[in-house]
């Protein structure tokens, strides 16, 4: 968004919280905002003045928070991407997925990949609850690129390892791989991952 546009929106919350804007301020959340559209920021906007219980000025934190969701939320939908690219990846192949904090909560779960690639109804929940803890923890930090290593990468069976990329796209249920002008559907829709949690979540209410 442009800054004529952020200001035409922002200054008005001055009056609204009884705060005077100045200058340097609103260069301040212009700066750490900008990266929106102006749609985003207004929505975010929107859902602040209908939310927010304090009688000052929102944070900056609070726009992003508005605007992106909160890190849970975030790392349950990050959940699906995982499950569904796991339904479709090999242990031998190594894979790098293009939000980087998924990368990084795989790594972290108790097996890698290959344990979420093999889960069962019984593993499922375990793993399930380590990757959003993860994935929370991970998110918003700036991190170095990172991938999933394979079983053949790890055995230095390939030297030459292509690592493909994956997409996660939560409403066609699909991923595009590094090469493919056209994704690849999953063997899994979202519909089916959900259905699968929820007898998962039945067997462990009993």
């Amino acid at each position: 968004m442009n800054y004529n546009d952020f200001i035409k929106s922002f200054y008005p919350l001055g009056e609204y919280y009884g705060v005077e804007i100045s200058e340097s301020l609103a260069d301040l959340y212009f700066s750490a905002l900008r990266k929106y559209s102006i749609d985003e920021f207004k929505k975010a906007l929107g859902v602040i003045l209908a939310t927010h219980k304090y009688a000052k000025l929102p944070k900056i934190a609070d726009f992003i928070e508005a605007i992106e969701g909160k890190a849970d939320d975030k790392a349950i939908i990050a959940w699906e991407v995982a499950v569904n690219a796991s339904m479709e990846a090999s242990i031998y192949d190594s894979y790098r997925f293009t939000d980087e904090v998924i990368n990084r909560a795989i790594n972290s779960l108790d097996g890698g990949f290959e344990a979420l690639i093999h889960a069962t109804a019984d593993t499922l929940p375990f793993l399930r609850a380590q990757f959003i803890k993860a994935y929370s923890a991970f998110a918003g930090k700036n991190l170095t690129p990172s991938y999933i290593v394979g079983r053949s990468e790890k055995i230095g069976q390939n030297p030459k390892i292509e690592i493909k990329l994956l997409h996660g796209d939560l409403n066609s249920g699909k991923i595009l791989r590094v090469g493919q002008t056209t994704p690849k559907a999953f063997k899994s829709n979202r519909a089916q991952t959900n259905a699968l949690e929820i007898r998962i979540q039945k067997l462990i209410k009993g």
